[in-house]
C-alpha cells in the first residue's frame, strides 16, 4: 500500500509540474542562447546631437531619418555609409508645412512616403512626405496633410488621441488610442476595426486596470515589413504581444509571451502608478525585419534615483522566443533602427564620454 501511494504522490507531483509549466498566464523572464558584447563604430558628422534627438529612427534605404527638436527643426536626415548630415526638415510653428508638437514618423517602404503624425487631443494631424523630397529635394514640404478624429463612444467626455500609429498598407492609419487599444482606419477615416483587449495580468483591484492600460502609451509597437502582422511590447514589466492584420483591417491576436509582470503602485500618491518599485523594465522601441524583432530591451528594475538605462538590442523571432542580444560598449541607447540589406544596426545613443553620438554595429 505504502509503494502504491508514493506512485500516486509522484504522479500528482508530475502532473503539477507540468500543469505549471503550461499556465498561459504565467510569467518566465527570457532566456538569450547567446550573448554578444559589441563595439559601436561612430559615424563622424558635423551636426550637433544633444540630448532631446531620440524620438524616432527610421530606416530609408541609404538614408536615416531621426526625429527630435533641434534648431527649431524635428527631422533630420543622414546618410549611412559616411554618416555624412544632409539636411532638416519640418519646421517648428503653426504656419502652411509647419508642425506645432513634436511628432511620431514612419517610412514605408512599398509606397516611399515618410508619414508623420501628431496627437493633439480631438483631432490628430497626419501628414505625407514623398521619400524624394526628404531625400533630394531642395525644401522639403509635405504632400499631404489631414485632420484625423479618432473613434470615440457617443457621450465620451474626451475624444481619443492616439499615442502611437503604423502606416499599414494603403490605409491611413492603424492606432493605438485613448479610448480603444488599436484602430484601423480607411483613406478616409472610416473605422474599418476596433480592438480592446489587454492581457490579462494579476491586479490588486479593478481600479488598477487603468493605470496598467495607461502604461502602454510606453510600449514599443512596429509593423512587419509585408504587413500582415505587428508587435507590441510593454515597458513597465514586459509582455509581447503579435498580431494579425487582414487586408479588411482585422486584427487577431497570434502570440502572447510574457516575461515580466507589471507592477501598479498600491500608494495612490505615486504617480504615475504603473512606475513602481521594483518593476522590471521591459521594451519600449521596437524596429523588425520579415524574419527577426529587434527590442531595446533592459531587463533592470526600476528604482527612484537609480539610472539603469537601457544598452541592449535584444532579438526574438515572430514567435516571440528569445533568440539573442547584443550588449553595446556606450552607457546608453536613446533610439535605433535595423538596415536589414546591410545586416547592421543604427544607433543614437551616449557613449563612454558622456556624448551623444550615431553609429552601428554589425549583426
Amino acid at each position: 500500500m505504502s509503494r502504491h501511494f508514493f506512485y500516486i504522490c509522484v504522479i500528482l507531483l508530475l502532473a503539477a509540474c507540468r500543469g505549471r509549466e503550461q499556465d498561459p498566464l504565467a510569467f518566465s523572464p527570457p532566456v538569450f542562447p547567446e550573448t554578444k558584447q559589441v563595439a559601436v563604430t561612430p559615424l563622424p558628422n558635423d551636426f550637433l546631437f544633444n540630448g532631446s534627438l531620440s524620438l524616432d529612427m527610421e530606416d530609408m534605404g541609404d538614408f536615416m531619418v531621426v526625429c527630435g527638436f533641434h534648431e527649431n527643426k524635428y527631422f533630420h536626415v543622414f546618410e549611412k555609409e559616411s554618416g555624412a548630415y544632409v539636411k532638416s526638415f519640418g519646421s517648428y510653428g503653426r504656419g502652411p508645412g509647419e508642425l506645432p508638437n513634436l511628432p511620431q514618423i514612419r517610412f514605408n517602404q512599398n509606397d516611399s512616403i515618410l508619414y508623420v503624425f501628431q496627437d493633439r487631443n480631438a483631432l490628430n494631424d497626419f501628414w505625407h512626405y514623398k521619400a524624394e523630397n526628404v531625400l533630394y529635394g531642395n525644401r522639403v514640404f509635405p504632400v499631404w496633410e489631414d485632420q484625423i478624429r479618432l473613434f470615440q463612444d457617443e457621450g465620451a467626455q474626451y475624444p481619443g488621441a492616439a499615442w502611437d500609429f503604423l502606416a499599414w498598407q494603403d490605409k491611413r492609419l492603424f492606432a493605438r488610442n485613448r479610448l480603444h487599444r488599436f484602430e484601423v482606419q480607411d483613406t478616409l477615416g472610416n473605422t474599418l476595426y476596433l480592438y480592446d483587449n489587454y492581457p490579462v495580468v494579476p491586479l490588486q483591484k479593478e481600479s488598477d486596470s487603468s493605470d496598467f492600460h495607461n502604461s502602454y502609451i510606453h510600449a514599443g509597437l512596429a509593423l512587419k515589413p509585408d504587413g500582415s502582422r505587428f508587435v507590441i511590447a510593454s515597458r513597465y514589466g514586459c509582455i509581447m504581444e503579435v498580431f494579425t492584420i487582414d487586408t479588411s483591417g482585422k486584427i487577431e491576436k497570434e502570440i502572447e509571451k510574457r516575461f515580466y509582470p507589471p507592477i501598479i503602485a498600491d500608494n495612490q500618491t505615486r504617480s504615475p502608478r504603473y512606475l513602481s518599485e521594483g518593476q522590471v523594465l521591459g521594451i519600449n522601441e521596437l524596429s523588425v525585419t520579415d524574419e527577426l524583432i529587434f527590442a531595446k530591451y533592459n531587463g533592470n528594475k526600476y528604482a527612484p534615483r537609480v539610472l539603469n538605462p537601457p544598452k541592449t538590442i535584444a532579438v526574438f523571432d515572430w514567435s516571440g522566443n528569445p533568440i539573442r542580444c547584443y550588449v553595446v560598449e556606450w552607457t546608453y541607447i536613446k533610439t535605433f533602427c535595423i538596415d536589414a540589406q546591410r545586416n547592421r544596426c543604427y544607433l543614437i545613443g551616449v557613449d563612454t564620454d558622456e556624448e551623444v553620438q550615431l553609429g552601428y554595429f554589425d549583426l
